[in-house]
């Protein structure tokens, strides 16, 4: 029974994964190039899409996994902290290395909401629902190299499409992984999502402001 959930949160992950990348690489470039509502209309696939395993959340314990247990009354300030101090010395240091140190960034709402939108349902998502599902019965490290290996397919929706399977071995695939492998051990370690969702949405607000988004 537990292996046949297993099975059920991968088919379930790569049928999103299909959805995702049809609409980034085949109903996505038909809008109008730089338009504001293509990054509206991104935006809101992504949350309906990756809602779906969201809501498996909220489905009874008897069936799936429970809400409660995501949210660990204790938060580790400390931990959080450390993380988010690690993240910005990481991406200022990317962003010298690249040059980047003169330019700028044009403030936008967008990109605000779409790091929120990432940071909050990523995590319940890859780690509330398949991390949760897939650990119990594979064990920490395989759930997390798998759960990894998704997050970092979710990333690059255009393979599917004609895009190049290369760069699944590019610098930025490598660190999508690692990031994922972290965050399951995040969670793992302190059962809190709160503090997976805080680092993940800052590192994208980062990521963005250091023009390396």
């Amino acid at each position: 029974m537990k292996l046949k959930r297993v099975a059920t949160s991968l088919a379930l992950c790569l049928a999103l994964y299909l959805l995702w990348s049809i609409w980034n690489a085949v109903l996505l470039p038909r809008l109008t190039p730089g338009d504001g509502a293509a990054l509206l209309d991104t935006l809101l696939v992504k949350t309906v899409i990756w809602a779906v395993p969201c809501l498996l959340l909220l489905r009874g314990r008897g069936r799936a996994l429970a809400v409660s247990p995501l949210f660990s009354p204790f938060f580790p300030w400390l931990a959080c902290l450390v993380l988010l101090c690690a993240s910005t010395a990481f991406l200022h240091t990317v962003r010298l290395l690249n040059g980047l140190a003169d330019t700028h960034v044009l403030l936008s709402p967008m990109p605000s909401a779409a790091a929120l939108g990432a940071g909050v349902l990523e995590e319940l998502a890859f780690r509330g629902y398949f991390f949760n599902v897939q650990s119990p019965t594979l064990g920490f490290w395989p759930a997390a190299v798998l759960n990894g290996a998704m997050f970092t397919l979710y990333h690059y929706p255009g393979l599917l499409f004609g895009q190049s399977w290369a760069q699944l071995c590019s610098p930025r695939a490598l660190l999508i992984f690692l990031m994922g492998v972290v965050f399951c051990w995040m969670f793992q370690k302190w059962r809190n999502l709160a503090l997976n969702m805080t680092v993940h949405t800052i590192w994208d607000v980062l990521s963005y402001l250091f023009c390396l988004s």
